[in-house]
């Protein structure tokens, strides 16, 4: 094999386990509740986003809110390491990276987000002039249409919608974690 084959089998390697070994040391920081800066944006440009996860009593993952008439209003994607989520099995348009959906396809990337214990609460960065900001509370529950005595977790709360920095919307929403059946 080729000097540069081998070279390059190498550094692919060495770029392995680094990723590997920084997963492990954000999930070290997060079990102990250290704030972690990581880079996200929209348009896919790399620009920083605070994130705190101290003992989450909540899955990360992707969640849904869904209306009386199950179509789906918001996605949100939370990723306690701050990286895209696995694709869904069943669900190959699901969103994958963190941030809220409040429209197929459309993306609000966060500006910080904390998960502390069951409080959950989190602002987006503006796109368009529009910025969403979230308070609420993680738990688990059954989910209509489901056997009752399977829990999904879930988080619920006051979600805001603003315009150009002013108030336009305010709703109480709740997410479910999103199940593959």
């Amino acid at each position: 094999m080729p000097r540069t084959a081998l070279t390059n089998i190498r550094a692919a390697a060495d770029q392995l386990l680094i990723k590997r070994m920084m997963k492990q040391l954000i999930y070290c920081l997060i079990v102990v509740g250290v704030t972690v800066t990581i880079p996200f944006t929209a348009g896919g440009q790399r620009a920083a986003y605070k994130s705190k996860y101290i003992d989450p009593a909540v899955y990360d993952g992707l969640f849904y809110n869904l209306s009386a008439d199950w179509t789906t209003n918001f996605a949100l994607v939370i990723s306690y390491d701050d990286n895209p989520i696995d694709q869904k099995s069943n669900d190959s348009g699901a969103p994958t990276t963190p941030g809220l959906y409040p429209t197929h396809g459309k993306r609000f990337d966060f500006e910080r987000i904390e998960v502390v214990r069951k409080k959950v609460t989190f602002k987006t960065r503006t796109v368009d002039g529009i910025s969403y900001s979230f308070s609420g509370e993680s738990g688990q529950g059954p989910v209509r249409g489901m056997d009752p005595s399977i829990l999904v977790p879930f988080i619920r709360g006051t979600l805001v919608t603003l315009k150009n920095g002013k108030v336009i919307k305010r709703e109480n929403i709740r997410f479910s974690h999103a199940v593959v059946a």
